[in-house]
């Protein structure tokens, strides 16, 4: 069996995570959040995305591309 899991605490009341197992990918938000959020690519796939480019001290250029997680927390109607 394969498991993959990332996970980030937001002032440790909100928590973030995408887990695989067995099943399609997702992102589940829980916590102190009035919407609890389980979201799959599907559902990001439809959300706005950003793209970001950094040039480093090696003065190449990066691009990172994704949906901001703000995006995501206002989805769960996270308290601000």
């Amino acid at each position: 069996m394969y498991v993959l899991l990332f996970f980030i605490t937001l002032s440790e009341k909100i928590n973030i995570h995408a887990q695989q197992i067995s099943e399609q990918p997702y992102i589940k938000v829980e916590g102190e959040v009035i919407q609890p959020l389980k979201l799959y690519q599907s559902d990001l796939d439809k959300m706005k995305r950003i793209t970001v480019n950094h040039k480093g001290h090696d003065s190449i250029t990066n691009s990172y591309a994704g949906v901001p997680l703000i995006e995501i927390l206002n989805l769960a109607h996270w308290p601000t």
